[in-house]
C-alpha cells in the first residue's frame, strides 16, 4: 500500500491510498524506498528525536532465554546511533527481505518500559561491528552452539511455510529426502540464509537447545545451500 498526499491549487490537501502491484512497480517505489523521508517512516526510531529518555537496550533472541542487557549510558546512546546508521544505509532489497532477523531489540525507559523497538536484520553490518567490539556478539543473536540438531529436507513436494506445516511438520516432511546438519559452518551457513518467504526449494529446520521439540522451519532457494549439502540430497 502506497499513502499520496496531493496539494490541492485551491490550497486544501487530499490524502488517497493505493494497493500498487509491489513487483510490477518496483524499480520507481525503489526511489521512494531509498529516501531519508521515508526510512524515517518505515523506521520509528528514526523519528525519535530525545533518545536520553532510553536508559537500556536489550536484544530478545528466539531460542536463547539469557537475552543481553546494555544500561551504560554512553554505551546504550552509542548502540542507537549505530542501529539508526545500519536503518539508513540499508539498500530497498534489505528493508524488504524476507530474511529471519537476527534478534529483537528492545529500548527502554528507567521505569522498564518500551519506548520503541526494532529488529537486528542481518544486513545491519554496522550493528554487527559494534557487538564484535564490545565482545556481545555471540551472545546477541542465535549461534550454531546454540542448536541441538538442524535437518534440512528437499522440498520436492511444494511444502509452503504456513501453519499446518509448523503443526504437522514431522507428517508433512515423512516422504521428503532429509539430511541432518552436524558441521557448525555449514549450520551457520544455513542460519544467514534462513527464510520467511512462503516457499522454497529446501526446508531447514532448527532444533534450539531451549526449545527442543518444536522446531523453527524456514525455507532455502537453490543458491543459498552449500554444495555440498545439495550433492547429499540430490
Amino acid at each position: 500500500m502506497a499513502v499520496f498526499a496531493y496539494k490541492l491549487k485551491n490550497g486544501k490537501q487530499m490524502v488517497r491510498e493505493y494497493f500498487i502491484p509491489f513487483s510490477d512497480y518496483k524499480a520507481f517505489y525503489k526511489e521512494i524506498a531509498e529516501t531519508k523521508e521515508y526510512k524515517e517512516n518505515f523506521h520509528p526510531l528514526l523519528r525519535t528525536k530525545n533518545t536520553n529518555k532510553i536508559k537500556s537496550v536489550s536484544f530478545s533472541v528466539s531460542g536463547k532465554s539469557n537475552s543481553i542487557n546494555i544500561t551504560n549510558p554512553d554505551k546504550v546512546q552509542e548502540l542507537i546511533h549505530v542501529v539508526k546508521q545500519s536503518m539508513m544505509n540499508e539498500t530497498f532489497d534489505e528493508m524488504y527481505s524476507t530474511k529471519e532477523s537476527w534478534a529483537s531489540i528492545e529500548f527502554m525507559d528507567g521505569k522498564g518500559q518500551y519506548v520503541q523497538t526494532a529488529s537486528w536484520d542481518k544486513s545491519y553490518s554496522e550493528v554487527e561491528a559494534w557487538l564484535k567490539k564490545e565482545h556481545l556478539y555471540e551472545r546477541a543473536r542465535l549461534m550454531p552452539k546454540d542448536i541441538e540438531k538442524t535437518e534440512v529436507f528437499k522440498n520436492s513436494s511444494h511444502l509452503k511455510n504456513d501453519y499446518r506445516l509448523q503443526e504437522d511438520f514431522t507428517s508433512l516432511t515423512k516422504d521428503e529426502k532429509a539430511i541432518k546438519v552436524k558441521n557448525n559452518q555449514q549450520v551457520e551457513t544455513l542460519l544467514q540464509h534462513a527464510n520467511l518467504r512462503d516457499t522454497g526449494d529446501y526446508l531447514v529446520a532448527f532444533y534450539y537447545k531451549d526449545q527442543v521439540d518444536t522446531p523453527q522451519i524456514y525455507m532455502l532457494n537453490e543458491n543459498e545451500l552449500p554444495i555440498e549439502l545439495k550433492e547429499k540430497l540430490k
